[in-house]
């Protein structure tokens, strides 16, 4: 299963921002973590990051609290930061869904 994070802020918020990611709780084991990834649009002073969260199903729930504690009790606590978290499935995963006769091999046309 994967998660991503997005938190949107102005640099103004920016050493907030940082103070909180040196405060995070250590992910959950079985968690593989990847990013934070930033951009960074100078003209509109806004900095975005994702977060990306690979996990099992088994461990779903475990992962469910430790994201929004991470993001609701965390990151949201700074004023004029914006956070969201979306869950997302690879494509095998999709194709699965729609009942297809789909493989890696199929997969590997894209």
């Amino acid at each position: 299963m994967i998660k991503i994070g997005f938190l949107t802020f102005s640099m103004d918020i920016a050493e907030k921002v940082a103070e909180k990611f040196l405060k995070i709780k250590t992910h959950p084991p079985r968690v593989t973590i990847s990013g934070p990834y930033v951009s960074n649009n100078e003209e509109e002073n806004i900095v975005k990051t994702i977060t990306i969260y690979e996990f099992s199903e088994d461990d779903e729930q475990e992962v469910n609290e430790y994201i929004k504690e991470r993001y609701a009790k965390g990151f949201e606590s700074i004023e004029g930061l914006k956070s969201r978290v979306e869950d997302w499935i690879d494509i095998e995963e999709a194709f699965k869904l729609l009942d297809g006769d789909f493989t890696i091999n199929t997969l590997d046309a894209f």
